[in-house]
């Protein structure tokens, strides 16, 4: 059930009011996927501010429902929560009259329960650190300090129960009582002491594989299950600390948290409280490594790691044996190779191994595979596609009557990302709620590294097969944008070209993986990839992607060399459809972006087919005609229609939708409306 959302200024304005009188910082949310208090502003509730003009922007997104407050320095909120077998006012009271004093009167915010749930507002003495807790002063007591923990929704605030009103205004605020902050004080979470030092040696590699199995152990049989009521989020972020503490990444201690110890809790915490406050609590911990985890500069090269006592496991020394081994590959590479072989010496047939794929008929192992492409022909949307459907175990390719091409996986693949990590992870949600990828297994399978290595140096390819390693990953496709960008010296060379594609080729054969390069075509002819001809002498496989002219983004696949298979037997096409992120823009835009499913490649028109060059994908409305085009075949309540019957219905469809409608003897002839009603399930 959506929350109903206030007018925009009513909610500016309780924002803004409460800005005006109280120290603290403000985040807008609203209604997300069942979540009534999802963070609107990418970067989430991290992302909170005392800005007046920009609290004002965000309330005036129009699906913002309320706004909520991390206190300052100087303000305490207690949030008392009834309901569940908790009584969070009588608690308090029972507190307060062991003080002897009475139930405090101060300003306070009546939730929308409408269960007695209440938020009390006290000023605290300045400089004091009040830490947040949950249900540690008592059941139903929870502590919302300015630590900067844990945030509490602002009044004048909606969910779907209703709206967070002020039942005694902040005029009423009063100082808390001694005992109240010594009680607020006294509660702090603790977290259990570590046997590591804070300052951690830098020798070992973080996620070291007998660190994970301990950690795991741990979990299932030493580590304390959250219950509500008895301090469960305290236990929650106790629990995402001591992950820190085996120098584990946020990400598997997380992982590891939801596999084998939230099911012990009463109840289980969702995903995102899950990774929220299990994070939070893993931030907390105090050492070194830390900080090195969670920078994104560095967050695919943690040279941190194991606990003192480990067998080392030094890095810079493997590093600099994968330097020599490449130093050998690119010097051979270089120089005269000799092949000769008697035909004596060759297996017979029947007992040559044939070729190995990551994507069947498409992206070869132990080769150097090149997507080239112009810009804005969605090079790397395809190449994501490729990557989550390896991941998951997922065909790629398939579309209604063609169960698509098989893929080894699931299975780690890696992308080195020239353009970062921002967009590229956008690219990825998307391609996750549009193209419905295990999420779970995309988690635990995809890697990305947020820069590209010198594939024509040794140190690069060195680099390259570090992070890998590091990860301890053994990935089906190792791809890397963009070609430019990893090349040393200039792309017309020859030589360079050569060393870049074997390069390559060796670091893929290594992990028995998949090597795919991106890259873009030649000046003059698109057909070609750019610069040397060596880069296509050194491609085992070689696809043209192509933006279809005109299309609603639509991306069309032709392989024009393959070493294994015949590369005139094989196209695809994907297209890309937008989807929502659940976040919003510094304009207060909802963040999309687009996520690429398969489509028959036989809907694709190429330029010889007479007349279809105006047909339905080049004037750009792909989906809408599919639309109209399913909706043709329910009103004529038939499994089929002929070609002519279904262009006519569908421009009569789109006549009363208000859209343009083009003459059906012009733009739909029988060869495009048959390819189309194919493409969509149907037949001519």
């Amino acid at each position: 059930m959506l929350s109903p959302s206030p007018p925009a200024s009513a909610l500016a304005d309780s924002a803004l009011e409460f800005h005006e009188l109280f120290p603290a910082k403000i985040h807008v949310f609203g209604e997300w996927k069942g979540n009534p208090k999802h963070p609107l502003a990418k970067g989430g509730f991290s992302t909170a501010t005392n800005d007046r003009d920009e609290i004002e922007r965000r309330c005036a997104n129009p699906a913002a429902t309320g706004y909520c407050v991390y206190p300052g320095d100087g303000l305490m909120v207690i949030d008392l929560d009834v309901g569940d077998g908790k009584d969070g006012r009588k608690e308090l009271a029972k507190l307060a009259a062991a003080h002897g004093e009475k139930f405090p009167k101060t300003a306070c915010v009546k939730s929308p329960r409408g269960n007695g749930s209440q938020h009390l507002y006290f000023w605290t003495p300045k400089g004091v650190v009040i830490p947040s807790s949950n249900g540690k002063i008592a059941p139903g007591i929870d502590v919302r300090g300015n630590d900067g923990a844990y945030w509490i929704a602002g009044p004048g605030s909606r969910t779907a129960k209703g709206e967070y009103k002020w039942e005694r205004g902040p005029e009423h605020i009063i100082d808390a009582p001694e005992w109240l902050i010594e009680a607020a004080i006294a509660a702090r979470p603790r977290v259990r002491e570590r046997s590591k030092p804070k300052a951690l040696p830098q020798c070992v590699t973080w996620d070291y594989p007998p660190n994970i199995e301990r950690f795991t152990a741990w979990l299932k049989n030493e580590a304390k299950p959250s219950i509500e009521g008895q301090g469960g989020n305290d236990t929650l972020a106790a629990t995402g600390a001591m992950g820190s503490s085996y120098a584990l990444h946020e990400e598997t201690t997380i992982q590891l948290m939801a596999e084998h110890w939230n099911e012990r809790c009463e109840p289980p915490w969702d995903d995102d409280d899950l990774e929220y406050h299990g994070g939070s609590g893993y931030r907390s911990a105090d050492h070194a490594g830390n900080m090195a985890a969670r920078d994104n500069s560095t967050m695919f090269k943690p040279y941190l790691a194991t606990e003192k006592g480990e067998p080392v496991n030094d890095p810079d020394a493997r590093y600099h044996e994968l330097v020599r081994h490449f130093e050998g590959v690119l010097a051979a590479s270089g120089g005269r190779e000799r092949r000769a072989i008697r035909f004596g010496d060759i297996l017979p047939l029947s007992e040559r191994p044939g070729a190995s794929w990551a994507i069947d008929k498409w992206l070869p192992r132990n080769a150097t595979n090149a997507l080239f492409g112009e810009s804005e022909a969605f090079k790397t949307y395809v190449t994501l596609n490729m990557l989550l459907c390896v991941a998951t175990g997922t065909s790629w390719g398939a579309y209604k009557g063609f169960e698509g091409y098989r893929v080894d996986g699931p299975r780690d693949v890696i992308l080195f990302s020239g353009e970062g990590y921002d967009d590229v992870l956008d690219r990825i949600d998307a391609a996750i709620e549009g193209g419905g990828f295990n999420r779970e297994l995309v988690k635990k399978h995809l890697i990305v590294v947020s820069d590209v290595y010198t594939l024509n140096r040794a140190d690069g390819l060195a680099g390259m097969a570090d992070e890998i390693e590091t990860l301890d990953a053994r990935p089906a496709i190792i791809a890397v944008d963009t070609y430019n960008l990893a090349l040393e010296g200039n792309e017309d060379g020859s030589e360079e070209a050569k060393r870049a594609l074997r390069g390559l080729r060796a670091l893929a054969t290594m992990y028995d993986a998949a090597g795919l390069v991106l890259h873009h075509p030649g000046w003059g002819d698109k057909k070609r990839p750019r610069g040397s001809s060596a880069f296509r002498a050194n491609s085992d496989v070689m696809i043209l992607c192509e933006r279809v002219p005109g299309a609603a983004n639509i991306a069309s696949l032709t392989q024009y060399k393959n070493r294994f298979a015949d590369p005139t037997r094989y196209r695809a096409a994907l297209v890309g459809k937008p989807v929502d992120l659940g976040v919003y823009d510094d304009a207060g835009n909802m963040i999309s972006n687009l996520a690429f499913s398969p489509m028959d490649p036989s809907a694709v028109p190429s330029a010889d087919d007479n007349g279809d060059d105006a047909g339905l994908l080049r004037i750009g409305r792909a989906n809408l005609y599919a639309e109209g085009l399913e909706q043709a075949l329910l009103a004529a309540d038939k499994p089929k229609l002929g070609a002519l019957a279904a262009a006519r219905a569908l421009r009569t469809w789109l006549k009363a939708k208000g859209e343009e409608a083009p003459s059906v003897q012009t733009n739909f002839g029988p060869r495009a409306s048959s390819r189309w009603l194919k493409a969509f399930g149907s037949r001519s």
